[in-house]
């Protein structure tokens, strides 16, 4: 049996656990455009092309943004939805780390981004206060880097859907597409970017607002592509698409229709299961003729709804289900049905609490709680793959800063991500040492 010394012993080694490793000074600047005003749920098009006397082996990037970015290269979706919501610690800045080697070729190369800046407080998020990209390429005979030669230009098709408006907790805002200032497939190398502005250079990299520059500890989304709904019916003007189960996803569809329709997107957790607060829809408005959309805040239901309006013709809908980096690994079955359908879904109501943190519901706050964070770490160590196991650390690492800084002495309820929301030391302790033996108990 482990004592209370091995307990705190293990505790205080996995709170040291370093989040990275010093990474190599930064080149690149960060990035925008004189016409932003860093409005909350303002989207950017940034374009670079540049041209490599070879396709490289391998071609490390390092990209941050606030708050969110989908990067294309060569006209290939290379990421979705990358960066984290910022709070390794209430003023610094994560960056992802990714090869772009495998989209990389020989002689003009396009690199295409569009950022979503969330531009608003949340459980979740502590906002910058500024739309900005930071890019840096550099290995080989390969030197990306932003600054003033990319070129960047705010996406005025991206609005804010009226109210009702998501609730406090939450730092998205629902996205209102209208396809009729939709400026083609800009993120295509053929795409004609003449028109598009120089960026502006805004800072250094680890300059204020985003400060410190703190590596992904944790893998990108998995990517499920766009698939068919498991079933789909009309009920006067709605189209109900049955997902197969609670998921993180995104919405598409493939319509006809004249200019100035507006489609209406949500789950059955907007429409009917909402919390008792307003959480995330989307909106989309026609532009004439043919048309297909994907609205790239992601939201989370049993079900999705589609509100048609009259003169809109549906030919396909379809989703896309992004989370967690990791695979259900641990497996359970005995006689009793019950049983095992309750292990199916405790394991998907895991799945469904986890992005960016682990979070209490996904469509309310998508905020962390060091208690609930816990014993969703303890059973992610038996439910799923060991990839999940660095959002336990990144929980662990972020509560450890917490501690060390005596503005917040686990007893008050911090603003911003943080990666917790509230701490309690005898809860946190409590708790780990109670998950400790699980694992303990396992390992023996």
């Amino acid at each position: 049996m482990m004592t209370i010394k091995n307990y705190l012993i293990l505790l205080g080694l996995l709170l040291a656990m370093p989040v990275q490793i010093k990474a190599e000074a930064w080149k690149a600047v960060w990035i925008s455009t004189d016409h932003c005003q860093s409005e909350p749920n303002t989207w950017l098009n940034y374009r670079k092309t540049v041209e490599l006397p070879d396709a490289p082996q391998t071609a490390p990037a390092r990209i941050a943004a606030d708050s969110k970015y989908w990067l294309w290269v060569n006209g290939e979706l290379a990421i979705f939805e990358g960066g984290l919501k910022r709070g390794p610690n209430p003023a610094d800045t994560y960056y992802d780390e990714i090869d772009l080697a495998p989209w990389l070729q020989k002689g003009n190369n396009t690199i295409a981004i569009l950022v979503w800046y969330f531009g608003k407080q949340g459980f979740s998020h502590n906002s910058s206060g500024k739309a900005g990209l930071l890019f840096e390429c550099r290995a080989g005979g390969v030197e990306i880097i932003s600054d003033r030669s990319w070129k960047c230009t705010i996406n005025n098709a991206y609005n804010t859907a009226a109210p009702p408006y998501p609730n406090y907790r939450l730092p998205e805002s629902n996205i209102l597409y209208d396809a009729r200032l939709d400026i083609g497939e800009w993120y295509l190398p053929a795409y004609d970017d003449s028109r598009m502005p120089p960026a502006s250079e805004l800072a250094s990299a680890g300059s204020a607002p985003w400060n410190r520059l703190v590596k992904r500890p944790i893998p990108q989304w998995n990517n499920e592509g766009i698939k068919p709904y498991v079933e789909q019916y009309r009920s006067g003007d709605t189209l109900v698409c049955q997902l197969p189960y609670n998921a993180q996803v995104t919405p598409w569809f493939r319509i006809k229709a004249p200019a100035g329709k507006k489609i209406i997107m949500g789950t059955d957790n907007y429409f009917y299961y909402n919390g008792s607060v307003e959480n995330i829809r989307a909106e989309y408005i026609t532009k004439e003729g043919e048309q297909s959309y994907e609205s790239y805040g992601w939201m989370n239901g049993h079900k999705m709804y589609y509100i048609l309006p009259a003169g809109v013709e549906l030919l396909e809908a379809g989703y896309r289900e992004t989370g967690y980096g990791c695979t259900f690994a641990g497996s359970f079955h005995s006689s009793d049905d019950f049983l095992n359908r309750l292990w199916t879904k405790s394991a998907r109501t895991l799945y469904v609490n986890m992005r960016d943190t682990y979070m209490d519901c996904p469509e309310r706050e998508r905020a962390q709680w060091t208690g609930d964070a816990v014993i969703q770490s303890a059973e992610a160590f038996y439910a799923l793959s060991p990839e999940s196991h660095s959002l336990t650390k990144k929980m662990a690492a972020g509560t450890g800063r917490l501690a060390k800084n005596r503005r917040h002495n686990f007893r008050t309820r911090t603003r911003g991500q943080l990666d917790n929301r509230t701490t309690r030391a005898g809860t946190f302790i409590c708790r780990s040492v109670w998950a400790m033996e699980l694992l303990y108990a396992h390992r023996r």
